[in-house]
């Protein structure tokens, strides 16, 4: 939802609104900052490997040609 539609629904000022969800993501990002469940992390890359080898073994209709 956009900005203004969300500020004309809450009938809050749009800069108002701007500052006050700015201000949420920060307290989230805080937050969350040591929370490990709440980490993105990536497979190594030969994690990958057998991820997809997993997959393809599912959906053979996946494969590399």
């Amino acid at each position: 939802m956009e900005l203004s539609s969300l500020s004309m629904l809450s009938a809050v000022p749009p800069s108002t609104l701007a500052r006050t969800l700015r201000r949420a993501e920060e307290a989230l990002s805080k937050t969350l900052e040591k929370y490990s469940p709440s980490r993105i992390s990536w497979p190594s890359p030969s994690h990958q490997v057998e991820l997809a080898k997993l997959v393809e073994a599912l959906e053979p209709l996946l494969k590399p040609h």
